[in-house]
């Protein structure tokens, strides 16, 4: 679904930061069911729902790491790699490492699944 940005931001400052975090999680989980696997079959709605995630991670604050990073933020960092953009992946990595650590701490598991995340993009990147 797709509709104006400007109708898109009337929407966004209507909504009360109290129901944000249940706005955020219901808009995520249905990204990450519609994610194709493998993106390659699919490579126009795999980019579409990257950038669906990406928008949403912005509008949405710090409500997508609630406890631990949402899955729909991990998926949009391996489609990436699908995709084959390993610098764009490397620096996707990078924020979401930097966001991890600040929120849940150097020694969550998120966070060293992200950094997991990131070495194998550096990795994939540096052996393409």
């Amino acid at each position: 679904m797709r509709i104006h940005a400007l109708t898109a931001r009337a929407v966004r400052e209507s909504i009360a930061d109290t129901q944000l975090a249940a706005i955020a999680k219901t808009s995520a989980d249905p990204l990450v069911e519609l994610c194709p696997n493998p993106d390659q079959l699919h490579a126009g709605l795999a980019a579409t729902l990257r950038t669906n995630t990406d928008l949403l991670a912005e509008h949405s604050g710090d409500h997508l790491w609630h406890r631990e990073g949402h899955r729909v933020l991990f998926r949009a960092g391996v489609s990436l790699l699908d995709a084959g953009l390993m610098t764009t992946a490397s620096d996707y990595w990078r924020h979401m490492m930097d966001r991890s650590e600040c929120l849940l701490g150097v020694d969550h598991l998120t966070t060293l699944a992200v950094r997991s995340n990131l070495a194998t993009s550096l990795l994939a990147g540096r052996t393409a």
